[in-house]
């Protein structure tokens, strides 16, 4: 537009030049070539400043240009950062926004958290005040434990002194042995019935402990000489031992044959023992019972003559109404009878009448045993009898038996 505006303002200088120069034709030559230059010399200044012009113009327009892209790119950039400015307003809101539901779900958490940890605590209470009462009824379990351990140790113990007294009053009596020497040479057998001076064994108990060991045979022999309080003993003898042990009773007959002193000496030694009834067991049996066992026999003639005859058999009867007792011992050839007798009272011992009789039940006047049997119960509820006979004949001679028997 300018271009234009300048091009038409140098037309019209032109024109007034040419305008001038035609009605001054009476100016000379040089004047006109002067004018000539000036017009060259100003359209010349007229093309610089067109140029000059339109080189601005060119310029202005590319600035303008320029300035259109430079807007356009400011508000395409703009646009850019509005809409990043918005994309980040959004995501900030949206952080906001979960940033809050955080919050809140925080809230909630913690809210239940603190629940929790209430009910935790709570229950830890709970627990605790569970595991104090759990202790309390620990301490009183075990002192009501302790109380009751020791109420029935207390029952335990007085059914045990009750059951111990029962027993003390059932109980058998100690161990207890009886002998007899049949012509009454005592001192002639005091190796067997001595106790030992160095060990205090006892060869009677040794010979009927009334341990169950059945029965038995044995020979000693003996040497020996002692002297005593200045008195001398010599003693050179075979003893030969017959014995029985039951469970709670024991029998031994002991034939000695030898010398004392020097002086010869026939003799039979009578053993039995055992464990007596208690008095409080027995009176407690009722009834009746049978006893079967064996016996050992002794015989010592007038003329001292000395033999044991073959193991008899013996058999009792035992009347625990009445308290007596009766029975016999059978010999091969001939019965010794044991008259019924009492049972002596508050005692379970006995003695009674006995004698001799031939199998054909015929009695010798003139060579008939005659004396008397005794004897105990053994062991608990009178399971055994143990005891001895003692008979003599019209002429001195001596017979001598021991005897035990179990209950049928």
């Amino acid at each position: 537009m300018k271009k234009r505006k300048l091009t038409l303002a140098m037309m019209m200088l032109s024109g007034a030049f040419l305008v001038s120069g035609c009605s001054s034709s009476g100016y000379y030559q040089e004047d006109i070539d002067r004018l000539e230059e000036q017009y060259q010399s100003r359209e010349l200044e007229m093309s610089e400043l067109l140029a000059e012009a339109n080189q601005k113009a060119t310029a202005a327009q590319e600035a303008k240009e320029l300035a259109e892209k430079a807007k356009q790119d400011a508000q395409a950039n703009a646009q850019q950062l509005i809409d990043e400015a918005n994309r980040k307003a959004e995501e900030a809101q949206e952080a906001k926004e979960l940033a809050e539901q955080a919050k809140q779900d925080a809230e909630v958490e913690a809210l239940q958290l603190s629940q929790l940890i209430d009910e935790a605590n709570q229950k830890a209470e709970e627990a605790q005040k569970a595991k104090e009462l759990a202790e309390q009824a620990k301490k009183e379990a075990e002192v009501n434990a302790k109380q009751a351990n020791q109420k029935a140790k207390d029952i335990l113990d007085e059914l045990d002194a009750i059951k111990q007294a029962e027993m003390a009053r059932k109980e058998p009596k100690p161990y207890k042995y009886d002998y007899e020497v049949i012509k009454g040479n005592d001192k002639f057998f005091e190796p067997i019935t001595e106790k030992g001076s160095f060990d205090n064994s006892d060869p009677l108990e040794e010979l009927v402990p009334a341990d169950g060991s059945g029965a038995g045979r044995g020979v000693r022999t003996i040497n020996s000489s002692s002297i005593v309080n200045g008195v001398s003993t010599i003693i050179q003898a075979s003893y030969t031992t017959y014995s029985n042990n039951l469970s709670n009773s024991g029998i031994a007959l002991v034939k000695g044959d030898g010398t004392l002193n020097g002086r010869l000496v026939n003799d039979t030694l009578l053993v039995y023992s055992g464990k007596e009834t208690n008095i409080n067991d027995f009176k407690t049996l009722t009834g009746t019972a049978n006893y079967k066992g064996i016996s050992y026999i002794g015989v010592i003639e007038y003329n001292d003559a000395n033999y044991v005859k073959d193991v008899a058999e013996v058999n009792l009867n035992a009347n625990f109404w009445n308290k007596t007792i009766s029975g016999n011992i059978v010999e091969p050839k001939a019965t010794i009878v044991l008259e019924e007798t009492q049972i002596s009272d508050n005692t379970v011992s006995f003695t009674g009448k006995a004698s001799r009789i031939n199998k054909d039940n015929s009695i010798f006047d003139d060579n008939q045993y005659k004396g008397t049997y005794e004897g105990k119960f053994m062991g608990e509820g009178a399971k055994e009898v143990a005891g001895k006979v003692s008979l003599t004949d019209n002429f001195g001679g001596k017979l001598g038996a021991v005897f035990n028997a179990k209950k049928k």
